[in-house]
């Protein structure tokens, strides 16, 4: 509720003055030099900075200053809008933001913005990864700076003052401290503790600690072999993990480690309704679920009557490792069919469907690796997939 209630709707509301500053600047030269056949000003920005410190609220704040259309990008949709970044909107001007651009394959981004009439923005966590040394020559660099404990707890005063809620600003530095820099974050916590109150007392401070991270398999064996909620809560606060995908972790290794079937009932009870809170976090996009959330996935520690303490072997979720699979062999697909489609004549969509001719091609020695690779630049992936495609096949 606060996050999205007190998201900044101007530039200068950003924390990071000087960033807003410079990215409005940016903004405005594009502008002013669209139409040129010639201009020395770059129309893609690569935006860095850590998360939680204001890279998406800038952007949305420019975009209402300036009235432009977001056009949100991600390795998910990419291929679906790749058709967009050539048209200028209708009504309203549009900004192109690629998220998480990191995440990305270099060339599409480089196909983004050499095709693009519209201006673009790069966000990232680390501006100096190696998949983009071929991009950031044709980018205008800026960085967002972490802000002081000091800044976020001024923002969280704000909110305070704006909600009528009485608290000692003392209570304000601690959220903001816990946070490490990430405004969003500590925006969160006030909401999860001023849920319901007009008056936070120094009692009704109960923070996640942030700068304290274990991984996931480390995660489940202590939340599972936990003696007491004490310790699983603790735990969890130090799980680098979403809590979609850790009941999803939680999910495939109960069996593993629970054997008695009333200790797996109990444990998938909690798991269930942790996964309805989730749903209302969706639905009603109220953060201050994630408090029960957290309470039940620890809770799994109290399913059990004893503890195991034989070793277990944690799975990978089946259903991630199905959804990867599934995002890999439509990615090889894509590829195939937009390499052949120029050949065929057609579109990616339809030459898709010549994949397994050319699967049957090269299985009956009619071409071979070599040829293909030769005349529509496929790469190994590509040729081991074609390879797969007709196992099991009487041809």
């Amino acid at each position: 509720m606060f996050p999205e209630k007190y998201a900044p709707k101007r530039p200068d509301d950003i924390t990071d003055k000087p960033a807003a500053k410079e990215i409005t600047e940016w903004l405005k030269s594009v502008e002013s030099e669209a139409g040129k056949k010639s201009t020395k000003v770059k129309t893609t920005l690569m935006l860095s900075g850590d998360s939680g410190v204001g890279k998406t609220a800038l952007v949305n704040a420019l975009a209402n200053e300036y009235d432009y259309e977001i056009l949100y990008v991600n390795k998910e949709n990419i291929e679906h809008f790749e058709s967009y970044a050539q048209m200028s909107g209708l009504f309203n001007k549009r900004l192109i933001v690629i998220d998480n651009a990191e995440t990305i394959n270099f060339k599409e981004i480089l196909n983004f913005i050499a095709t693009s009439k519209n201006p673009i923005i790069l966000t990232t966590t680390d501006a100096r990864n190696k998949k983009f040394q071929g991009v950031t020559k044709f980018c205008k660099s800026a960085e967002m700076r972490k802000p002081t404990y000091l800044q976020v707890s001024k923002v969280l005063e704000k909110i305070c003052i704006a909600e009528g809620i009485a608290v000692d600003k003392k209570i304000l530095d601690e959220i903001s401290k816990n946070a490490s820099g990430n405004i969003r974050s500590a925006i969160i916590d006030l909401d999860v503790v001023a849920t319901g109150r007009k008056k936070i007392l120094e009692s009704d401070l109960v923070l996640e600690t942030r700068d304290v991270t274990i991984d996931i398999f480390k995660g489940l064996q202590r939340i599972f072999k936990a003696k007491n909620l004490s310790d699983a809560m603790k735990a969890y606060n130090e799980i680098e993990e979403e809590p979609r995908n850790m009941l999803l972790w939680f999910d495939e290794n109960i069996p593993e480690e629970y054997k008695n079937p009333d200790e797996i009932y109990n444990a998938y009870y909690l798991i269930s309704r942790a996964d309805i809170f989730l749903g209302r976090i969706t639905n009603r996009q109220y953060w201050g679920f994630l408090r029960y959330i957290k309470e039940y996935i620890a809770g799994i520690s109290t399913a059990k009557n004893n503890v195991n303490f034989s070793f277990i072997r944690y799975k990978f979720p089946s259903f991630l490792s199905k959804m990867s699979r599934a995002k890999s062999e439509k990615a090889l697909r894509h590829g195939i069919g937009k390499k052949i489609s120029p050949f065929l004549h057609i579109p990616t969509r339809l030459a898709k469907d010549y994949i397994l001719l050319f699967s049957i091609l090269l299985k009956k020695e009619n071409t071979t690796e070599e040829e293909l690779i030769k005349e529509y630049k496929f790469d190994d992936d590509e040729i081991v997939y074609l390879r797969t495609v007709v196992e099991g096949l009487k041809i």
